[in-house]
Protein backbone atom coordinates (compact mmCIF):
# COMPACT_ATOMS: atom_id res chain seq x y z
CA UNK A 1 0.00 0.00 0.00
CA UNK A 2 1.27 3.38 -0.84
CA UNK A 3 1.81 6.46 1.02
CA UNK A 4 0.72 9.66 -0.56
CA UNK A 5 3.59 11.84 -0.13
CA UNK A 6 1.72 14.66 -0.22
CA UNK A 7 1.33 14.30 3.39
CA UNK A 8 4.90 15.67 3.96
CA UNK A 9 5.39 19.39 4.19
CA UNK A 10 8.78 19.48 1.93
CA UNK A 11 10.72 17.32 -0.14
CA UNK A 12 13.52 17.16 2.59
CA UNK A 13 11.44 16.26 5.01
CA UNK A 14 10.16 13.02 2.92
CA UNK A 15 13.79 12.28 1.53
CA UNK A 16 14.81 12.13 6.14
CA UNK A 17 11.76 10.69 7.09
CA UNK A 18 12.54 7.39 4.26
CA UNK A 19 16.05 7.29 5.21
CA UNK A 20 15.85 7.08 8.87
CA UNK A 21 12.67 4.74 8.72
CA UNK A 22 9.68 7.12 9.29
CA UNK A 23 8.91 6.70 6.03
CA UNK A 24 9.67 3.50 4.12
CA UNK A 25 6.90 2.80 1.49
CA UNK A 26 8.45 -0.04 -0.94
CA UNK A 27 10.11 -1.64 2.02
CA UNK A 28 13.66 -0.84 1.28
CA UNK A 29 17.14 -0.90 3.18
CA UNK A 30 16.94 2.16 4.35
CA UNK A 31 20.79 1.84 5.76
CA UNK A 32 22.15 0.78 2.18
CA UNK A 33 19.87 3.47 -0.18
CA UNK A 34 21.92 5.78 -1.68
CA UNK A 35 23.96 6.63 -4.73
CA UNK A 36 26.98 5.21 -6.56
CA UNK A 37 28.15 8.30 -8.33
CA UNK A 38 30.22 8.00 -11.25
CA UNK A 39 33.03 10.66 -11.64
CA UNK A 40 34.33 11.45 -15.41
CA UNK A 41 37.27 9.26 -15.00
CA UNK A 42 34.95 6.05 -14.22
CA UNK A 43 35.36 5.58 -11.11
CA UNK A 44 32.54 5.48 -8.52
CA UNK A 45 32.01 5.67 -4.95
CA UNK A 46 29.11 5.03 -2.92
CA UNK A 47 27.18 7.51 -0.34
CA UNK A 48 24.01 7.19 1.31
CA UNK A 49 21.49 9.43 1.03
CA UNK A 50 21.55 10.29 4.74
CA UNK A 51 25.27 11.79 4.30
CA UNK A 52 24.39 13.92 0.95
CA UNK A 53 21.69 15.75 3.15
CA UNK A 54 24.70 15.99 6.21
CA UNK A 55 26.86 17.39 4.12
CA UNK A 56 23.93 19.75 2.33
CA UNK A 57 23.14 21.14 5.70
CA UNK A 58 26.71 22.34 6.11
CA UNK A 59 26.92 23.82 2.68
CA UNK A 60 23.17 25.72 4.02
CA UNK A 61 25.48 27.08 6.70
CA UNK A 62 28.12 28.17 4.40
CA UNK A 63 25.26 30.07 1.91
CA UNK A 64 23.50 31.59 4.93
CA UNK A 65 26.83 33.59 5.70
CA UNK A 66 27.00 34.96 1.86
CA UNK A 67 23.53 36.41 2.12
CA UNK A 68 21.82 33.51 0.44
CA UNK A 69 17.88 33.76 2.54
CA UNK A 70 14.42 33.03 1.89
CA UNK A 71 13.57 33.28 -1.84
CA UNK A 72 17.01 34.01 -3.14
CA UNK A 73 17.29 32.16 -6.53
CA UNK A 74 20.79 30.17 -6.69
CA UNK A 75 21.71 29.00 -10.11
CA UNK A 76 23.69 26.12 -9.84
CA UNK A 77 26.06 25.22 -13.06
CA UNK A 78 27.68 22.17 -11.85
CA UNK A 79 28.35 18.88 -13.53
CA UNK A 80 26.37 15.52 -11.81
CA UNK A 81 28.85 14.91 -8.77
CA UNK A 82 28.53 15.48 -5.17
CA UNK A 83 29.23 19.10 -5.06
CA UNK A 84 26.27 19.67 -7.12
CA UNK A 85 23.57 17.33 -4.54
CA UNK A 86 25.22 19.30 -1.60
CA UNK A 87 24.43 22.51 -2.94
CA UNK A 88 20.79 21.58 -4.56
CA UNK A 89 19.97 20.71 -1.44
CA UNK A 90 21.76 23.50 0.50
CA UNK A 91 20.12 25.99 -1.14
CA UNK A 92 16.53 24.26 -0.02
CA UNK A 93 17.79 24.00 3.67
CA UNK A 94 19.23 27.54 3.89
CA UNK A 95 15.64 29.10 2.41
CA UNK A 96 16.85 29.59 -1.09
CA UNK A 97 15.64 28.64 -4.07
CA UNK A 98 17.96 26.03 -6.47
CA UNK A 99 17.86 26.90 -10.34
CA UNK A 100 20.20 24.34 -12.20
CA UNK A 101 22.03 25.31 -15.23
CA UNK A 102 23.98 23.31 -17.65
CA UNK A 103 27.71 23.95 -17.18
CA UNK A 104 29.73 25.59 -19.85
CA UNK A 105 31.21 22.19 -20.42
CA UNK A 106 27.75 20.95 -21.74
CA UNK A 107 27.17 23.62 -23.83
CA UNK A 108 30.59 23.48 -25.90
CA UNK A 109 31.35 26.77 -26.67
CA UNK A 110 31.14 29.55 -23.70
CA UNK A 111 29.53 32.26 -25.68
CA UNK A 112 26.27 29.49 -25.81
CA UNK A 113 26.15 29.37 -22.01
CA UNK A 114 26.78 33.21 -21.86
CA UNK A 115 23.90 33.36 -24.30
CA UNK A 116 21.13 31.57 -21.94
CA UNK A 117 22.99 32.61 -18.87
CA UNK A 118 21.87 36.40 -19.73
CA UNK A 119 18.45 34.93 -20.80
CA UNK A 120 18.10 33.58 -17.67
CA UNK A 121 19.88 36.55 -15.59
CA UNK A 122 17.26 38.57 -17.28
CA UNK A 123 14.42 36.64 -15.36
CA UNK A 124 16.36 35.87 -11.91
CA UNK A 125 17.55 39.53 -11.15
CA UNK A 126 19.95 41.01 -9.22
CA UNK A 127 19.33 39.03 -5.98
CA UNK A 128 20.45 35.82 -7.65
CA UNK A 129 23.90 34.04 -6.82
CA UNK A 130 25.80 32.32 -9.11
CA UNK A 131 27.91 28.90 -8.42
CA UNK A 132 30.18 27.15 -11.20
CA UNK A 133 33.53 25.74 -10.82
CA UNK A 134 36.71 27.21 -10.45
CA UNK A 135 36.42 27.62 -15.29
CA UNK A 136 32.86 28.48 -15.02
CA UNK A 137 33.39 30.95 -12.42
CA UNK A 138 36.24 32.34 -14.54
CA UNK A 139 33.99 33.04 -17.21
CA UNK A 140 31.08 34.54 -15.18
CA UNK A 141 33.52 36.92 -14.06
CA UNK A 142 34.06 37.61 -17.52
CA UNK A 143 30.08 38.12 -18.04
CA UNK A 144 29.90 40.03 -14.99
CA UNK A 145 32.18 42.88 -16.91
CA UNK A 146 28.72 43.55 -18.72
CA UNK A 147 27.04 43.97 -15.68
CA UNK A 148 25.48 40.43 -15.12
CA UNK A 149 25.50 38.61 -13.10
CA UNK A 150 26.90 40.79 -10.18
CA UNK A 151 30.25 40.04 -9.13
CA UNK A 152 29.49 39.55 -5.82
CA UNK A 153 27.17 37.05 -6.12
CA UNK A 154 29.39 34.64 -8.05
CA UNK A 155 30.72 31.97 -6.30
CA UNK A 156 33.58 29.35 -7.54
CA UNK A 157 32.37 25.78 -5.77
CA UNK A 158 36.39 25.03 -5.24
CA UNK A 159 36.76 27.40 -2.46
CA UNK A 160 33.07 27.51 -1.16
CA UNK A 161 33.48 23.55 -0.41
CA UNK A 162 36.80 24.10 1.32
CA UNK A 163 34.98 26.39 3.80
CA UNK A 164 31.57 24.77 4.21
CA UNK A 165 33.95 21.18 5.07
CA UNK A 166 34.77 23.05 8.41
CA UNK A 167 31.65 24.69 9.28
CA UNK A 168 28.49 22.79 11.49
CA UNK A 169 25.57 21.99 10.08
CA UNK A 170 22.69 24.21 9.89
CA UNK A 171 19.86 23.58 12.73
CA UNK A 172 16.48 23.65 11.76
CA UNK A 173 15.00 24.05 7.76
CA UNK A 174 14.12 27.47 6.48
CA UNK A 175 12.50 25.97 3.40
CA UNK A 176 10.77 27.97 0.95
CA UNK A 177 7.69 27.18 -0.28
CA UNK A 178 8.76 27.16 -3.98
CA UNK A 179 11.22 23.98 -4.16
CA UNK A 180 13.39 24.91 -7.08
CA UNK A 181 12.86 26.55 -10.44
CA UNK A 182 13.36 24.70 -13.72
CA UNK A 183 14.29 26.73 -16.91
CA UNK A 184 12.77 24.98 -20.05
CA UNK A 185 15.12 23.75 -22.72
CA UNK A 186 14.18 26.44 -25.33
CA UNK A 187 13.88 23.66 -28.31
CA UNK A 188 10.20 25.71 -29.37
CA UNK A 189 10.95 29.13 -27.80
CA UNK A 190 13.20 31.23 -25.31
CA UNK A 191 13.84 28.67 -22.11
CA UNK A 192 11.46 30.27 -19.03
CA UNK A 193 11.47 29.56 -15.44
CA UNK A 194 9.17 27.09 -14.46
CA UNK A 195 8.04 27.23 -10.53
CA UNK A 196 7.73 24.46 -8.55
CA UNK A 197 6.96 23.82 -5.14
CA UNK A 198 7.79 21.33 -2.55
CA UNK A 199 4.19 19.86 -3.20
CA UNK A 200 4.08 19.84 -7.25
CA UNK A 201 7.14 17.71 -6.76
CA UNK A 202 5.80 15.06 -4.16
CA UNK A 203 2.83 14.63 -5.98
CA UNK A 204 4.53 13.94 -9.58
CA UNK A 205 7.13 11.70 -7.46
CA UNK A 206 4.15 9.59 -5.83
CA UNK A 207 2.39 9.35 -9.24
CA UNK A 208 5.85 7.88 -10.70
CA UNK A 209 6.37 5.48 -8.11
CA UNK A 210 3.03 4.47 -8.71
CA UNK A 211 3.20 4.15 -12.58
CA UNK A 212 5.89 1.82 -12.19
CA UNK A 213 5.06 -0.31 -9.72
CA UNK A 214 8.42 0.42 -8.02
CA UNK A 215 9.31 -2.48 -5.90
CA UNK A 216 12.05 -2.34 -2.52
CA UNK A 217 14.43 -4.75 -5.15
CA UNK A 218 14.47 -2.05 -8.06
CA UNK A 219 17.56 -0.03 -8.82
CA UNK A 220 17.31 2.71 -11.02
CA UNK A 221 21.04 3.69 -13.36
CA UNK A 222 20.84 7.18 -14.83
CA UNK A 223 23.11 9.37 -16.75
CA UNK A 224 20.43 12.44 -17.61
CA UNK A 225 21.15 15.90 -16.81
CA UNK A 226 20.74 17.38 -13.27
CA UNK A 227 19.67 20.24 -14.87
CA UNK A 228 16.47 18.79 -16.85
CA UNK A 229 13.39 17.78 -15.42
CA UNK A 230 13.62 14.26 -16.47
CA UNK A 231 17.63 13.82 -14.63
CA UNK A 232 16.65 15.72 -12.02
CA UNK A 233 13.27 14.43 -10.60
CA UNK A 234 12.83 11.04 -12.31
CA UNK A 235 16.70 10.01 -12.61
CA UNK A 236 17.67 11.73 -8.70
CA UNK A 237 14.70 12.69 -6.86
CA UNK A 238 12.31 9.46 -7.42
CA UNK A 239 15.12 7.29 -5.97
CA UNK A 240 15.88 9.47 -3.33
CA UNK A 241 12.06 9.87 -2.02
CA UNK A 242 11.27 6.32 -2.38
CA UNK A 243 15.01 5.14 -0.83
CA UNK A 244 15.81 3.07 -3.88
CA UNK A 245 19.14 2.22 -4.80
CA UNK A 246 20.28 4.57 -7.68
CA UNK A 247 23.80 4.49 -9.96
CA UNK A 248 24.25 7.89 -11.54
CA UNK A 249 26.90 9.52 -13.87
CA UNK A 250 27.68 12.55 -15.85
CA UNK A 251 25.41 12.66 -19.80
CA UNK A 252 29.21 13.30 -20.70
CA UNK A 253 30.19 9.55 -20.07
CA UNK A 254 26.73 8.51 -21.85
CA UNK A 255 28.01 10.79 -25.13
CA UNK A 256 31.57 10.10 -24.92
CA UNK A 257 30.46 6.31 -24.79
CA UNK A 258 26.98 4.82 -24.85
CA UNK A 259 28.29 1.68 -23.55
CA UNK A 260 29.19 3.43 -20.07
CA UNK A 261 25.53 2.98 -19.11
CA UNK A 262 24.62 -0.89 -20.67
CA UNK A 263 27.74 -1.34 -18.21
CA UNK A 264 26.21 0.45 -15.32
CA UNK A 265 22.88 -1.54 -16.04
CA UNK A 266 25.25 -4.68 -15.48
CA UNK A 267 26.96 -3.99 -12.86
CA UNK A 268 24.26 -2.41 -10.69
CA UNK A 269 22.24 -5.02 -11.45
CA UNK A 270 19.69 -1.93 -12.68
CA UNK A 271 15.90 -2.51 -13.19
CA UNK A 272 14.68 0.86 -14.50
CA UNK A 273 16.19 3.85 -16.31
CA UNK A 274 14.82 6.68 -18.12
CA UNK A 275 16.00 8.45 -21.53
CA UNK A 276 15.25 9.94 -24.32
CA UNK A 277 14.43 8.38 -27.81
CA UNK A 278 17.54 9.70 -29.21
CA UNK A 279 19.91 7.65 -26.30
CA UNK A 280 18.63 4.17 -27.59
CA UNK A 281 19.31 5.09 -31.07
CA UNK A 282 22.57 6.35 -29.99
CA UNK A 283 23.49 3.16 -28.10
CA UNK A 284 22.65 1.30 -30.43
CA UNK A 285 24.56 2.49 -33.43
CA UNK A 286 27.51 3.06 -31.36
CA UNK A 287 27.54 -0.55 -30.21
CA UNK A 288 27.51 -2.04 -33.59
CA UNK A 289 30.77 -3.99 -33.82
CA UNK A 290 31.82 -4.55 -30.32
CA UNK A 291 30.39 -8.31 -29.80
CA UNK A 292 33.08 -8.71 -27.81
CA UNK A 293 32.42 -6.15 -25.32
CA UNK A 294 28.34 -6.79 -25.61
CA UNK A 295 28.96 -10.85 -24.66
CA UNK A 296 29.73 -9.59 -20.97
CA UNK A 297 26.42 -7.58 -20.18
CA UNK A 298 23.55 -9.05 -18.46
CA UNK A 299 20.92 -6.90 -18.85
CA UNK A 300 17.85 -9.39 -18.16
CA UNK A 301 16.94 -7.75 -15.16
CA UNK A 302 16.15 -4.18 -16.72
CA UNK A 303 12.43 -4.07 -16.51
CA UNK A 304 11.46 -0.20 -17.44
CA UNK A 305 13.21 1.33 -19.85
CA UNK A 306 11.60 4.24 -19.79
CA UNK A 307 11.22 6.78 -23.05
CA UNK A 308 9.91 10.38 -23.33
CA UNK A 309 11.03 13.98 -23.69
CA UNK A 310 10.73 13.75 -27.44
CA UNK A 311 9.12 11.62 -29.77
CA UNK A 312 9.11 7.92 -28.88
CA UNK A 313 9.62 5.94 -32.31
CA UNK A 314 8.91 2.43 -33.16
CA UNK A 315 11.88 1.75 -35.08
CA UNK A 316 14.04 2.75 -32.65
CA UNK A 317 12.44 0.60 -30.10
CA UNK A 318 12.91 -2.04 -32.67
CA UNK A 319 16.55 -1.89 -33.44
CA UNK A 320 17.53 -1.61 -29.89
CA UNK A 321 15.89 -4.88 -28.84
CA UNK A 322 17.57 -6.39 -32.00
CA UNK A 323 20.81 -5.27 -31.36
CA UNK A 324 20.57 -6.12 -26.84
CA UNK A 325 18.01 -8.95 -27.02
CA UNK A 326 20.28 -11.51 -26.82
CA UNK A 327 22.14 -9.71 -23.60
CA UNK A 328 18.49 -10.63 -21.82
CA UNK A 329 16.64 -7.10 -22.54
CA UNK A 330 13.20 -7.59 -23.77
CA UNK A 331 11.22 -5.54 -25.86
CA UNK A 332 8.24 -5.28 -23.02
CA UNK A 333 10.36 -3.45 -20.81
CA UNK A 334 10.09 -0.03 -22.83
CA UNK A 335 7.91 2.10 -21.08
CA UNK A 336 6.47 5.09 -23.32
CA UNK A 337 6.08 8.14 -21.26
CA UNK A 338 5.28 11.64 -21.64
CA UNK A 339 5.44 14.73 -19.43
CA UNK A 340 7.51 18.62 -19.66
CA UNK A 341 8.68 20.52 -16.93
CA UNK A 342 5.44 22.79 -16.42
CA UNK A 343 3.66 19.58 -14.91
CA UNK A 344 7.08 18.52 -13.08
CA UNK A 345 7.21 15.76 -14.92
CA UNK A 346 5.48 13.21 -15.79
CA UNK A 347 1.77 13.07 -17.31
CA UNK A 348 0.59 10.16 -19.21
CA UNK A 349 2.85 6.49 -18.69
CA UNK A 350 2.54 3.36 -20.49
CA UNK A 351 1.44 0.27 -18.42
CA UNK A 352 4.32 -0.98 -17.27
CA UNK A 353 3.10 -4.74 -17.26
CA UNK A 354 2.63 -4.93 -20.73
CA UNK A 355 4.45 -4.22 -24.29
CA UNK A 356 4.75 -1.04 -25.71
CA UNK A 357 1.36 -0.21 -28.25
CA UNK A 358 1.37 1.63 -31.14
CA UNK A 359 -1.34 2.44 -33.70
CA UNK A 360 -1.35 2.92 -37.59
CA UNK A 361 -3.58 5.83 -38.59
CA UNK A 362 -3.86 7.70 -42.37
CA UNK A 363 -1.75 10.41 -42.08
CA UNK A 364 -3.49 12.59 -44.60
CA UNK A 365 -6.24 12.04 -42.23
CA UNK A 366 -5.16 13.98 -39.88
CA UNK A 367 -3.05 16.54 -41.96
CA UNK A 368 -6.26 17.30 -43.93
CA UNK A 369 -9.27 16.95 -41.41
CA UNK A 370 -7.47 16.43 -37.88
CA UNK A 371 -8.81 12.57 -37.56
CA UNK A 372 -6.97 10.06 -36.40
CA UNK A 373 -8.20 6.55 -37.36
CA UNK A 374 -7.41 3.29 -36.22
CA UNK A 375 -6.18 0.97 -39.25
CA UNK A 376 -5.54 -2.35 -38.82
CA UNK A 377 -2.24 -3.83 -40.34
CA UNK A 378 -3.42 -6.01 -42.11
CA UNK A 379 -4.98 -3.48 -44.49
CA UNK A 380 -2.99 -0.26 -43.62
CA UNK A 381 -3.85 2.92 -45.71
CA UNK A 382 -0.91 3.56 -48.55
CA UNK A 383 0.25 6.92 -46.19
CA UNK A 384 0.27 4.56 -43.27
CA UNK A 385 1.74 6.25 -39.89
CA UNK A 386 2.19 4.58 -37.15
CA UNK A 387 2.28 6.32 -33.65
CA UNK A 388 3.40 5.05 -29.97
CA UNK A 389 1.17 5.04 -27.69
CA UNK A 390 2.29 7.25 -24.04
CA UNK A 391 -0.37 5.76 -22.08
CA UNK A 392 -2.97 7.28 -20.11
CA UNK A 393 -2.14 9.77 -17.13
CA UNK A 394 -0.78 9.26 -14.17
CA UNK A 395 -1.97 9.59 -11.06
CA UNK A 396 -3.69 12.23 -9.37
CA UNK A 397 -3.65 14.27 -12.80
CA UNK A 398 -6.53 14.73 -16.01
CA UNK A 399 -6.13 15.06 -19.35
CA UNK A 400 -7.97 16.64 -21.93
CA UNK A 401 -7.68 17.13 -25.80
CA UNK A 402 -9.08 20.96 -26.65
CA UNK A 403 -9.75 22.42 -30.24
CA UNK A 404 -8.71 26.31 -30.65
CA UNK A 405 -11.85 27.53 -28.54
CA UNK A 406 -10.84 25.55 -26.12
CA UNK A 407 -13.41 23.39 -26.19
CA UNK A 408 -12.60 19.41 -25.49
CA UNK A 409 -13.10 16.78 -28.21
CA UNK A 410 -13.97 12.98 -28.80
CA UNK A 411 -11.34 10.79 -28.77
CA UNK A 412 -9.90 10.20 -32.23
CA UNK A 413 -9.90 14.35 -33.13
CA UNK A 414 -6.40 15.99 -33.10
CA UNK A 415 -6.09 19.03 -30.32
CA UNK A 416 -3.82 20.90 -27.85
CA UNK A 417 -2.94 18.45 -25.02
CA UNK A 418 -4.14 20.36 -21.61
CA UNK A 419 -3.44 18.97 -17.99
CA UNK A 420 -4.52 19.63 -14.83
CA UNK A 421 -3.81 18.28 -11.18
CA UNK A 422 -1.20 18.96 -8.15
CA UNK A 423 1.99 18.35 -9.82
CA UNK A 424 0.83 21.40 -12.65
CA UNK A 425 2.84 24.66 -11.82
CA UNK A 426 1.53 27.69 -10.82
CA UNK A 427 3.49 29.86 -13.63
CA UNK A 428 6.69 31.36 -14.66
CA UNK A 429 9.09 32.91 -12.76
CA UNK A 430 9.13 37.01 -13.21
CA UNK A 431 6.93 36.82 -16.31
CA UNK A 432 2.93 37.05 -15.47
CA UNK A 433 2.36 36.88 -19.60
CA UNK A 434 3.78 33.63 -20.22
CA UNK A 435 2.06 32.21 -17.18
CA UNK A 436 -1.84 33.61 -18.24
CA UNK A 437 -1.10 32.11 -21.64
CA UNK A 438 -0.35 28.76 -20.21
CA UNK A 439 -2.96 28.93 -17.07
CA UNK A 440 -6.22 28.91 -17.31
CA UNK A 441 -9.34 27.61 -14.86
CA UNK A 442 -6.74 25.69 -13.45
CA UNK A 443 -5.77 24.07 -16.51
CA UNK A 444 -2.57 24.10 -18.21
CA UNK A 445 -2.35 24.52 -22.11
CA UNK A 446 1.23 22.39 -22.89
CA UNK A 447 1.62 23.71 -26.22
CA UNK A 448 1.74 19.59 -27.83
CA UNK A 449 -0.48 18.50 -30.25
CA UNK A 450 -2.40 15.12 -29.73
CA UNK A 451 -5.30 12.44 -29.70
CA UNK A 452 -6.62 9.56 -27.48
CA UNK A 453 -7.99 6.72 -29.05
CA UNK A 454 -9.39 4.13 -26.86
CA UNK A 455 -7.23 0.28 -27.06
CA UNK A 456 -8.29 -2.75 -27.06
CA UNK A 457 -8.81 -4.15 -23.36
CA UNK A 458 -8.41 -0.58 -22.42
CA UNK A 459 -11.12 1.07 -19.74
CA UNK A 460 -9.76 4.48 -20.54
CA UNK A 461 -8.55 6.55 -24.10
CA UNK A 462 -4.90 6.33 -24.67
CA UNK A 463 -2.67 9.34 -25.02
CA UNK A 464 -0.55 10.19 -28.92
CA UNK A 465 1.72 12.79 -28.96
CA UNK A 466 1.53 14.54 -32.97
CA UNK A 467 3.95 17.48 -32.13
CA UNK A 468 4.72 20.92 -30.93
CA UNK A 469 1.68 23.39 -31.80
CA UNK A 470 4.36 25.54 -33.17
CA UNK A 471 6.02 22.54 -35.24
CA UNK A 472 2.73 22.78 -37.48
CA UNK A 473 3.44 24.40 -40.83
CA UNK A 474 0.91 25.13 -43.02
CA UNK A 475 1.71 25.05 -46.52
CA UNK A 476 -0.55 25.55 -49.75
CA UNK A 477 -3.52 25.15 -47.17
CA UNK A 478 -2.68 22.15 -45.89
CA UNK A 479 -1.15 20.71 -42.57
CA UNK A 480 2.58 19.24 -42.25
CA UNK A 481 3.71 18.51 -38.51
CA UNK A 482 7.69 19.08 -38.48
CA UNK A 483 8.28 16.05 -36.34
CA UNK A 484 6.45 14.12 -38.66
CA UNK A 485 8.78 15.36 -41.63
CA UNK A 486 12.04 15.19 -39.18
CA UNK A 487 10.93 11.23 -38.79
CA UNK A 488 10.41 10.51 -42.14
CA UNK A 489 13.95 12.09 -43.25
CA UNK A 490 15.68 10.85 -40.14
CA UNK A 491 14.79 7.46 -41.70
CA UNK A 492 16.88 7.91 -44.80
CA UNK A 493 19.90 6.02 -45.20
CA UNK A 494 22.80 8.68 -44.54
CA UNK A 495 20.98 11.05 -42.43
CA UNK A 496 22.50 10.80 -38.92
CA UNK A 497 21.02 12.03 -35.89
CA UNK A 498 20.27 15.62 -36.39
CA UNK A 499 17.20 16.96 -38.39
CA UNK A 500 15.14 20.43 -38.11
CA UNK A 501 12.13 20.83 -40.31
CA UNK A 502 10.21 24.28 -40.07
CA UNK A 503 8.47 26.43 -42.35
CA UNK A 504 9.68 30.01 -44.08
CA UNK A 505 8.14 32.62 -46.06
CA UNK A 506 9.25 32.59 -49.63
CA UNK A 507 8.71 32.97 -53.12
CA UNK A 508 6.97 30.07 -54.60
CA UNK A 509 5.13 29.98 -58.22
CA UNK A 510 1.91 31.01 -56.59
CA UNK A 511 4.03 34.05 -54.73
CA UNK A 512 4.42 34.30 -50.94
CA UNK A 513 3.89 31.19 -49.59
CA UNK A 514 5.24 29.33 -46.37
CA UNK A 515 7.82 26.96 -47.67
CA UNK A 516 9.02 23.64 -46.23
CA UNK A 517 12.40 23.84 -45.15
CA UNK A 518 14.64 20.62 -43.40
CA UNK A 519 18.05 20.49 -42.86
CA UNK A 520 19.48 17.53 -42.43
CA UNK A 521 23.16 16.05 -40.71
CA UNK A 522 24.75 13.55 -43.20
CA UNK A 523 28.05 12.49 -43.12
CA UNK A 524 30.23 14.16 -45.24
CA UNK A 525 28.13 17.03 -47.52
CA UNK A 526 30.75 17.23 -49.63
CA UNK A 527 30.08 14.14 -51.36
CA UNK A 528 28.12 15.23 -54.87
CA UNK A 529 26.94 11.82 -55.64
CA UNK A 530 25.57 10.77 -51.79
CA UNK A 531 24.12 14.27 -51.67
CA UNK A 532 21.90 13.65 -54.84
CA UNK A 533 20.80 10.70 -53.55
CA UNK A 534 19.64 11.80 -50.35
CA UNK A 535 17.99 14.34 -51.86
CA UNK A 536 16.24 11.90 -54.18
CA UNK A 537 15.57 9.83 -51.16
CA UNK A 538 14.29 12.26 -48.96
CA UNK A 539 12.13 13.61 -51.41
CA UNK A 540 10.65 10.65 -52.22
CA UNK A 541 10.10 9.80 -48.40
CA UNK A 542 8.12 13.21 -47.65
CA UNK A 543 6.44 13.25 -50.76
CA UNK A 544 4.77 9.56 -50.70
CA UNK A 545 3.80 9.89 -46.97
CA UNK A 546 2.74 13.71 -47.16
CA UNK A 547 1.81 14.66 -51.19
CA UNK A 548 4.47 17.41 -51.02
CA UNK A 549 7.77 18.25 -51.41
CA UNK A 550 10.78 19.44 -49.54
CA UNK A 551 10.94 23.41 -50.96
CA UNK A 552 14.71 23.57 -49.06
CA UNK A 553 16.74 20.85 -48.43
CA UNK A 554 20.12 21.63 -46.41
CA UNK A 555 22.59 18.77 -45.94
CA UNK A 556 25.19 19.62 -43.05
CA UNK A 557 27.81 18.00 -41.13
CA UNK A 558 26.83 15.96 -38.03
CA UNK A 559 26.64 18.45 -34.80
CA UNK A 560 26.11 21.20 -36.82
CA UNK A 561 22.22 21.78 -35.82
CA UNK A 562 22.05 23.71 -32.37
CA UNK A 563 20.93 21.29 -29.71
CA UNK A 564 19.39 22.44 -26.24
CA UNK A 565 21.50 21.12 -23.01
CA UNK A 566 19.32 17.99 -23.32
CA UNK A 567 20.11 16.81 -26.63
CA UNK A 568 17.06 18.10 -28.00
CA UNK A 569 17.26 19.73 -32.25
CA UNK A 570 16.40 23.93 -31.36
CA UNK A 571 14.11 24.13 -34.34
CA UNK A 572 13.32 28.31 -33.29
CA UNK A 573 17.25 28.19 -33.22
CA UNK A 574 17.79 26.19 -36.65
CA UNK A 575 15.29 28.35 -38.11
CA UNK A 576 17.47 31.46 -36.79
CA UNK A 577 20.45 30.45 -38.38
CA UNK A 578 18.55 29.06 -41.72
CA UNK A 579 17.64 33.04 -41.98
CA UNK A 580 20.64 34.28 -41.49
CA UNK A 581 22.25 32.12 -44.40
CA UNK A 582 24.71 30.32 -42.02
CA UNK A 583 23.61 27.65 -43.43
CA UNK A 584 24.62 27.49 -47.45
Amino acid sequence: MFTDLRQYDSLIGAIEAATSGGLDPLGAPTAQAGIHLYALDGSCRFVTYREVLDDARRAATFLRSKGVGPGTPVVIALETGLDFLHLFFGTMLAGGIPVPLAPPVIFGDYRLFFARGERIYARLGDSAHWIGDAVTHAALLELAEDRRPPVANTWPVEAMRAAWEQLAPIEGEHLHEVALIQFTSGSTSEPRGVILSHQNLLANIEAIRRGILATADDVIVSWLPLYHDMGLIGGLLFPMVANLTLALMSPIRFIADPMTWLRAMHDHRGTMSPAPNFAYELATRRCRNRDAELAELDLSRWRVALSGAEHVRPETMARFTARFGRRGFRRAAFLPVYGLAESSLAVSFSDSQQAARSVIISRRAVLRDGVARRHYPSSPPEDAWRVVSVGQPVWSTELRIVNADGTAVLPGFVGQIQVRGPSVTSGYWNDPESTANILADGWLTTGDLGFQLLLPGDREPSLFIVDRLKGLIVKRGRNLYAADVEQLVWEVPGVKAGVAAFGALGEGRRGAEEMLIVIAEVADPTDTDERKRIERDCQESVSSATGMLIDELVQVPRRSLPRTTSGKIRRLEARNRWSAGEYG
